[in-house]
């Protein structure tokens, strides 16, 4: 799987989380038959892995789906077999290298220009800035890329909740379940 291509192509990554695996496959699925191609199960939510294996067998072998939340090499290995072909980690460390050793690519989590570098360095595919709301979110962003406009070969993404006065896809209500809801666009008023 190329993830650089994929993200530049569909630009978001979906995260699936949730204390109730039923509602995580539902969810995973119905974000699948609206159309969004990048799908991340995080590792945080309760029988992930199964949720993985289950989505995987639903989805077929060649849609992207992704593990999140990989922070060991354990955690890499086991959704690897389980059937995610990419990883997602919250910050650098021993995760990233499993996982690029697995062939699985990597969208690693970085907050400074230490991290970049060694995100790059570990062969991480792509970057996100994590948390970026609170490191300054789209200022901090363009910030960054002064410096590795060139000097990095990553893609990024941020990883923010919709600031004040932005036009974003609507927060959806949180609660102990992740419900299934349509990917359809909408705007909403800031």
């Amino acid at each position: 799987m190329d993830l650089r291509a994929a993200l530049a192509a569909h630009r978001l990554v979906a995260i699936v989380r949730g204390g109730d695996p039923e509602a995580a496959l539902r969810t995973v699925l119905a974000m699948a038959d609206e159309g969004i191609e990048l799908i991340e199960v995080s590792l945080s939510g309760k029988d992930a892995l199964s949720v993985i294996k289950r989505a995987r067998e639903a989805l077929g072998p060649d849609r992207p789906l992704g593990a999140g939340t990989v922070l060991t090499a354990d955690d890499a290995r086991a959704p690897r077999r389980a059937g995610a072909n990419f990883a997602v980690t919250p910050a650098l460390g021993e995760g990233v290298g499993a996982a690029h050793a697995l062939g699985l690519p990597v969208l690693a989590g970085v907050m400074t220009p230490t991290e970049i570098l060694a995100a790059r360095t570990s062969g991480a595919a792509a970057l996100k800035i994590f948390p970026a709301a609170q490191a300054g979110g789209p200022a901090y962003l363009k910030a960054l890329r002064g410096p590795f406009r060139t000097n990095c070969s990553c893609r990024w993404a941020v990883s923010t909740r919709r600031p004040p006065g932005r036009t974003w896809l609507p927060e959806q209500p949180r609660s102990e379940s992740v419900r299934p809801w349509s990917a359809t666009p909408r705007t909403v008023a800031a």
